[in-house]
Protein backbone atom coordinates (compact mmCIF):
# COMPACT_ATOMS: atom_id res chain seq x y z
CA UNK A 1 0.00 0.00 0.00
CA UNK A 2 1.22 3.47 -0.52
CA UNK A 3 0.92 6.54 1.25
CA UNK A 4 -0.72 9.61 -0.37
CA UNK A 5 -1.08 13.09 0.15
CA UNK A 6 -3.71 15.72 -1.00
CA UNK A 7 -1.68 17.84 -3.32
CA UNK A 8 -4.90 19.98 -4.37
CA UNK A 9 -8.43 20.32 -5.32
CA UNK A 10 -9.96 21.40 -8.66
CA UNK A 11 -12.73 21.51 -10.76
CA UNK A 12 -12.58 19.39 -14.09
CA UNK A 13 -13.85 22.38 -17.00
CA UNK A 14 -15.40 19.93 -19.15
CA UNK A 15 -17.70 18.10 -15.98
CA UNK A 16 -17.76 21.06 -13.81
CA UNK A 17 -16.55 18.22 -11.30
CA UNK A 18 -13.96 18.25 -8.69
CA UNK A 19 -11.02 16.02 -9.08
CA UNK A 20 -8.63 15.62 -5.97
CA UNK A 21 -5.03 15.28 -7.00
CA UNK A 22 -3.28 12.66 -4.66
CA UNK A 23 0.58 12.31 -4.94
CA UNK A 24 2.50 9.37 -4.10
CA UNK A 25 4.77 10.60 -0.72
CA UNK A 26 7.41 8.76 -1.64
CA UNK A 27 7.54 10.00 -5.70
CA UNK A 28 6.73 13.71 -6.21
CA UNK A 29 6.41 13.26 -10.19
CA UNK A 30 3.11 10.58 -9.49
CA UNK A 31 -0.31 12.05 -9.31
CA UNK A 32 -3.62 10.23 -8.91
CA UNK A 33 -7.00 12.21 -10.28
CA UNK A 34 -9.52 11.05 -8.12
CA UNK A 35 -13.13 12.49 -8.98
CA UNK A 36 -15.28 13.25 -6.10
CA UNK A 37 -18.85 14.80 -5.48
CA UNK A 38 -19.12 18.40 -4.36
CA UNK A 39 -19.40 17.56 -0.58
CA UNK A 40 -16.58 15.21 -0.08
CA UNK A 41 -14.54 18.15 -2.07
CA UNK A 42 -15.83 20.90 0.61
CA UNK A 43 -15.54 18.27 3.55
CA UNK A 44 -11.55 17.57 2.60
CA UNK A 45 -11.10 21.58 1.68
CA UNK A 46 -12.10 22.34 5.37
CA UNK A 47 -10.24 20.00 6.67
CA UNK A 48 -7.33 21.07 5.10
CA UNK A 49 -7.78 24.37 5.94
CA UNK A 50 -8.43 23.38 9.89
CA UNK A 51 -11.84 24.99 9.70
CA UNK A 52 -14.11 23.52 12.80
CA UNK A 53 -17.54 21.48 11.07
CA UNK A 54 -20.65 23.03 12.86
CA UNK A 55 -20.89 19.23 13.87
CA UNK A 56 -18.39 15.73 13.04
CA UNK A 57 -18.24 14.27 9.91
CA UNK A 58 -19.57 10.79 8.94
CA UNK A 59 -15.84 9.22 8.69
CA UNK A 60 -15.32 11.01 12.39
CA UNK A 61 -18.65 9.06 13.69
CA UNK A 62 -18.11 5.90 12.59
CA UNK A 63 -14.30 5.89 13.96
CA UNK A 64 -15.78 7.24 17.28
CA UNK A 65 -18.65 4.27 17.03
CA UNK A 66 -15.46 1.21 16.46
CA UNK A 67 -13.45 2.95 19.21
CA UNK A 68 -16.59 3.04 21.41
CA UNK A 69 -16.95 -0.89 20.71
CA UNK A 70 -13.04 -1.11 21.58
CA UNK A 71 -11.58 -1.90 18.31
CA UNK A 72 -9.36 0.22 16.48
CA UNK A 73 -9.37 0.69 12.25
CA UNK A 74 -5.95 0.71 10.91
CA UNK A 75 -6.26 0.85 7.01
CA UNK A 76 -9.01 2.24 4.53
Amino acid sequence: MQEMLVVAIGVNPRAALPVLLLQEASAQYRVLPVWVGVAEANAIELERQHVPAPRPPTHQLICQVIGSLGRRLDHV
